[in-house]
Order: structure tokens, then C-alpha cells, then sequence
């Protein structure tokens, strides 16, 4: 169906992202951020950016999934499972904050939108048998094999970049996470080419897409 493409889609592009953005936490919280930060406030913001990235796919997916229940007419059940998400999110911080600390709410995000997530899966699967729930296990399991080997060849390019280009600027801290994401993608390619993932040619055109695009467009 459309909506089992679309969720695939989503899974194929997400994960590797996720993985990529672990990985260039601390240079994204270096490009984001004003110049003075001390070390200690960025090292605090890549461990929480790390956990919400946990959940970046989740989002993604609850953001299709609900929209799937709109155009059925039924508002009730992305409200039921949002309330559901935060309710887990405000008990687990309530658990992690203190032991912790500010991660911790990273982490009862992530662990709060998976189970949003879960829940719309497990509803959309009852009413639609053709949802292919064993389509999208394949998808998330072919993604995350090579989003892994993607994010190993990222940090050892970030080995090799880093000591030379890292922490001397942010124009080349940019060069820096632009190198090791342009090689932790060309991996993730290869891989994808390797497994024979159907999507690959739309993934690689909506990537086309956005780098052709005129700004503002």
C-alpha cells in the first residue's frame, strides 16, 4: 500500500540520519550554538541531543501514522496514543532527571514517542491486515545494518578529520561533520546497493531534490 511505502521510506531515510547525528553530536551542538560555549555545556548538549536522536525515526513515523487516522476520520486514537506518550514521558523523567539528569528527559522522549509509535502501529495494523508489518520489520532490520556500518566508517573518518580540523573554528568544524557525513552516506549507499532496498532510487532523488533546490524555494 501507499502508507506502508511511505513508512518504509521514512525508516530508510531516518535511521541513517539518527546514526549520523550521534555521531556528529558534538559538532552540531558546536555549529548550532554561539561561540564561547565552554566545553562542559557542550558535552552536556551532545549527550542530550544523542538521546533525543534516538527518537528522531519515531517522530517521523507518528507524523504519517496520524495523518493515516485523519484521513479515516478518527481523531481519537493519535490523541489517545499522544496522551499515552506523555504520560510515559513525565514518569520517566520523573525517574531519570535525578539520577541523571537533563539526558534523562532526552531519554523519556525517545522511549515516549517509540511507544506513540507502537501503539498507532498496532491499531493501523488491525484495521488495515494490509499494513505489512513483516515489510516494515525488513525495512527497519536492512536500515539499521547499514545505518550501523554507515555510523562505523563515520567515526573513523571523524578519527582521522577531527584532530586536524575540530575545535579550530566553526567553519572547520562545518568541513569537518560535511567530510564524515558525506562518507558515512557514500557507505550507506554502498550498503543499500549491496542489499538490493528498492527505495534506494527515490531516496537518492529527494536527496537530489533538496541539494538542487534554490534557497527559499
Amino acid at each position: 500500500t501507499l502508507l506502508t511505502r511511505s513508512l518504509r521510506l521514512l525508516i530508510y531515510v531516518m535511521l541513517p540520519i539518527t546514526t549520523l547525528g550521534i555521531v556528529l553530536r558534538s559538532q552540531v551542538v558546536t555549529l548550532l550554538f554561539p561561540v564561547g560555549l565552554d566545553q562542559g555545556a557542550i558535552d552536556l548538549t551532545a549527550s542530550t541531543l544523542l538521546y533525543f536522536m534516538l527518537g528522531l525515526a519515531a517522530h517521523s513515523l507518528i507524523a504519517v501514522l496520524a495523518r493515516a487516522f485523519y484521513a479515516a476520520k478518527d481523531t481519537r486514537t493519535p490523541v489517545a496514543a499522544a496522551v499515552l506518550a506523555v504520560v510515559i514521558n513525565v514518569s520517566l523523567a520523573i525517574v531519570l532527571v535525578g539520577p541523571v539528569g537533563l539526558p534523562g528527559l532526552a531519554i523519556a522522549i525517545a522511549i515516549g514517542a517509540w511507544a506513540e509509535t507502537a501503539m498507532l502501529v498496532w491499531v493501523l495494523r488491525r484495521r488495515m491486515p494490509e499494513l505489512g508489518l513483516s515489510s516494515l520489520a525488513r525495512a527497519f532490520l536492512e536500515s539499521a545494518v547499514a545505518a550501523a556500518i554507515a555510523a562505523g566508517v563515520a567515526v573513523v573518518a571523524l578519527g582521522v578529520f577531527d584532530p586536524a580540523l575540530g575545535g579550530h573554528g566553526r567553519l572547520l568544524t562545518l568541513v569537518d561533520a560535511t567530510l564524515v557525513t558525506l562518507l558515512g552516506g557514500a557507505a550507506y549507499l554502498g550498503v543499500s546497493l549491496a542489499l538490493r532496498i528498492p527505495e534506494l532510487p527515490t531516496i537518492v532523488g529527494v536527496m537530489a531534490d533538496l541539494l538542487h533546490r534554490p534557497r527559499g524555494a
